[in-house]
C-alpha cells in the first residue's frame, strides 16, 4: 500500500513541472490518494490500482515525451483517476456483492471511457469500439472474481 499512496501523490510534483496546472494535479492527487487510502490490500485490488497507476504514469509520460499539450489528455486523466477511486470503493465494499459489482462496473467504465477518448483521436470509430469491447471483456473476468466469493450481503 506504500508504494501506492507515494505514487498517488507524486503528481503533485511530477505533472506542473510538464505543463499542467497545480490545482489540476492536486485534484487528480487527491482522487488516488482518496482511492488508494479506502481501499483494502485484499485480492486483486492492489493489482488493478497498480495497473491503473503504471496507466496513467504511461499516458503522462509518452504524452509529454511525443510533445502532447496537456489539453491532449486533460479528460482521460481525470476519468482514469476517477475509475482509480471507483477501484477503492471496490475493495471497500468487496464483502458487499451487490455494491462491489456496481464500483467494478464503474472503475472498468471509466478507464474504458477515457482510453476511447485516446483510441479515437488515433483509430477513429473503431477505436472507440475496441476499447469499449476490450474492457468489457476484462471487466467481465472482474465480475466473476467477486460472484465468486462467498455469499451475498445487504449494501
Amino acid at each position: 500500500m506504500v508504494y501506492r499512496i507515494v505514487f498517488s501523490i507524486l503528481p503533485i510534483l511530477f505533472m506542473p513541472k510538464i505543463g499542467y496546472s497545480l490545482g489540476y494535479s492536486v485534484f487528480l492527487a487527491g482522487l488516488l490518494f482518496f482511492g488508494t487510502v479506502i481501499s483494502k490490500d485484499v485480492e486483486w485490488i492492489p493489482q488493478l490500482q497498480g495497473i491503473t497507476l503504471v496507466l496513467l504514469y504511461a499516458l503522462l509520460l509518452l504524452g509529454y515525451a511525443k510533445g502532447a499539450s496537456p489539453s491532449d489528455y486533460y479528460m482521460v486523466l481525470p476519468l482514469i483517476s476517477i475509475g482509480y477511486l471507483f477501484s477503492g470503493f471496490e475493495g471497500l465494499l468487496l464483502s458487499k456483492k451487490t455494491a462491489a459489482i456496481l464500483f467494478s462496473a464503474l472503475f472498468w467504465s471509466a478507464v474504458a471511457i477515457g482510453l476511447s477518448f485516446i483510441a479515437y483521436k488515433k483509430l477513429g470509430s473503431p477505436g472507440i469500439v475496441m476499447a469499449v469491447v476490450l474492457f468489457f471483456f476484462i471487466a467481465m473476468q472482474d465480475i466473476k472474481k467477486i460472484l465468486k466469493k462467498g455469499e451475498d450481503s445487504p449494501i
